[in-house]
């Protein structure tokens, strides 16, 4: 049996000492595959660079919704020039995230999620959505969004209601990975 891990963070400081000896305790415990995310576009160097010299490690690239306010909105040019690089299989982590910043922040995030949404169009890269506290505004973008064009996505964060989970499956069941 193959595990994938399709969300991890071997950038992050947690793993900066150790992450070798992560990647190879991950490996004796059957974990064959993974994905480490970015959360930023400043760490996506590092990002792409651990994918790069690592076999059967892959990557993605955007931004988390709890970074959209500490830069510029991503421009979708700079998303696109990202996924062009070796290893990189997705896009984001991205979506809204209300309940850290009580959705003080709320048009950023959302225009972002839709910048990456539209990367995602482009390329057939799947979007990785992070959702919380914010299922409404999530199904309303995803719907929006799909009427320009089908994207694939896949939902992470999912800590949200049956709701939300049955929204998807009949909305977007295709779009769903």
């Amino acid at each position: 049996m193959l595990i994938v891990d399709s969300h991890c963070h071997l950038n992050f400081a947690d793993f900066a000492e150790d992450r070798a000896a992560v990647i190879v305790a991950a490996r004796e415990n059957g974990v064959g595959v993974m994905q480490t995310i970015c959360t930023n576009m400043a760490e996506f160097p590092e990002v792409q660079k651990i994918a790069a010299e690592n076999e059967n490690i892959y990557c993605s690239v955007g931004v988390h919704p709890c970074h959209v306010h500490e830069a510029p909105l991503v421009d979708v040019e700079d998303l696109l020039i990202g996924t062009m690089k070796p290893k990189v299989i997705g896009i984001g982590e991205t979506g809204m995230d209300y309940y850290n910043d009580k959705g003080a922040n709320k048009k950023g995030q959302q225009e972002s999620f839709r910048r990456h949404i539209a990367v995602a169009r482009e390329t057939q890269l799947p979007v990785i959505v992070h959702t919380r506290d914010a299922e409404e505004d999530t199904v309303e973008i995803l719907r929006e969004e799909s009427q320009k064009g089908s994207f694939p996505f896949l939902i992470h964060c999912f800590t949200s209601t049956q709701w939300l989970a049955e929204e998807l499956r009949k909305n977007f069941d295709a779009n769903l990975r």
